[in-house]
């Protein structure tokens, strides 16, 4: 007798979806943070999150960068290096001073 495998594999857009969805949940993120980052809709990014509709490639590029690591750890092919918490917006801006001309 046969045991049939139930547990079905996951694919990329979940594993993906998977890994940015944790880092949204330790980072303290909210879909509607990734979905200004991303320029899409919160529905959108529910549906990724869910590898119903996977993320594009610029869009992973994004959150590598947003979430300084890789692409490649995103999608779970690397550990390294290892995802860091992304800057609140207010310290993305400049601050008035912070970038002195020839004068100063």
């Amino acid at each position: 007798m046969s045991i049939v495998n139930l547990v079905q594999e996951e694919t990329l857009a979940e594993r993906v979806g998977g890994e940015v969805r944790g880092l949204c949940a330790r980072f303290h993120l909210k879909q509607s943070d990734l979905a200004r980052l991303l320029n899409i809709s919160q529905g959108s990014v529910s549906l990724r999150f869910r590898g119903v509709q996977p993320f594009q490639l610029h869009e992973i590029e994004m959150l590598a960068e947003y979430f300084s690591t890789t692409a490649q750890v995103l999608m779970g092919f690397e550990t390294e290096p290892r995802p860091r918490k992304p800057m609140s917006p207010e310290q993305w801006c400049a601050h008035r001073g912070s970038n002195p001309g020839p004068e100063d």
